[in-house]
Parts: C-alpha cells; sequence; structure tokens
C-alpha cells in the first residue's frame, strides 16, 4: 500500500542534467517557449491546456530523463520505505547532486503542513527542482522563498482551430 502510494506520487518525476536555459519549438500546443532556470526551485505556473507539461516531457526527452521509479528499483529496501519528499531529497543529493529533479504537479496533492515542510527541504537543498502547479494561490509561502516563477503566457502558443 504505502508503496503504490509513493509509485503514484512519482511516477511524473525525471531526473536531469542541471537546467540553465532551453528553447522549445513546435511541440504540442507550444508554438515557442523560452525558459530559463535558477539552482533552486523553479515552478511553471498555468492554467490547464498552456504547455506546462508539455515542456516537462520535452526537456526529459532532449536530455534524456531518467524516471524517478527507475531509480526506486537499484535503491535499498531502506531507501524505499523513506522514499518520501524528505527522504527522496536526501537519496538525491548523495547520489545525485549535479542533476535537477522534475516533477510535474509537485505541490498538486500536499495539504498545507506537508507542502509548508517539502518547502522547507527545498530551501535548504542543493537540487535544483522543475516544478508545475495551475495557480500560485493556493501556495502563499512561495513569496517567501526565492523561487523562480516561469509564467505560460510568456509562451508563444500555436492557434487552435
Amino acid at each position: 500500500m504505502f508503496m503504490s502510494l509513493i509509485e503514484d506520487e512519482i511516477k511524473n518525476a525525471w531526473i536531469i542534467p542541471k537546467l540553465k536555459n532551453i528553447t522549445i519549438t513546435n511541440r504540442c500546443i507550444i508554438k515557442e517557449a523560452k525558459l530559463k532556470f535558477n539552482e533552486g526551485l523553479n515552478i511553471i505556473t498555468g492554467p490547464n491546456g498552456s504547455g506546462k507539461t508539455t515542456v516537462l516531457n520535452t526537456i526529459s526527452e532532449k536530455k534524456g530523463g531518467r524516471n524517478v521509479l527507475a531509480i526506486l528499483e537499484t535503491s535499498s529496501t531502506g531507501d524505499k520505505i523513506m522514499f518520501w519528499y524528505g527522504g527522496l531529497f536526501n537519496l538525491l543529493e548523495h547520489r545525485y547532486a549535479d542533476r535537477c529533479l522534475m516533477v510535474d504537479g509537485m505541490f498538486d496533492r500536499l495539504d498545507d503542513d506537508k507542502r509548508r515542510s517539502l518547502l522547507k527541504i527545498i530551501k535548504k537543498s542543493k537540487i535544483q527542482v522543475i516544478t508545475t502547479v495551475g495557480s500560485l494561490n493556493h501556495i502563499p509561502e512561495i513569496k517567501k522563498i526565492k523561487a523562480n516563477i516561469i509564467r505560460t503566457d510568456s509562451f508563444k502558443l500555436k492557434s487552435i482551430r
């Protein structure tokens, strides 16, 4: 039961090399998107259908992303048991400190306490994080940390006919 909950949380999580910037052209709904990333937390925000997940999928494909579940499969049982986000960052800092963690909707299913705890972990971490969120309204703590906010309204989108 516990592992299936974890697997459900991280099925859309990848480890990639750290990124400074990337340009995406003619991919799904995106005509062109130029993104710049910082070393810490990077949040891609916008309404449904605005290209957030397309960005993550494209980056994963271009940069040879490795799904976090694949990393878990090679981890010890102890690593698997402590693999909630705190354990995830511990594991990543020891094995993948020069990498980036990308998670689609990292904050989506967390209550206020877990979200605050996760933000503290990210703030202390040396791991670059890229995630998506529909709206920043339900994450008031974001103003207190130095997050790079990337809004999808800066993307050039293809016209839908």
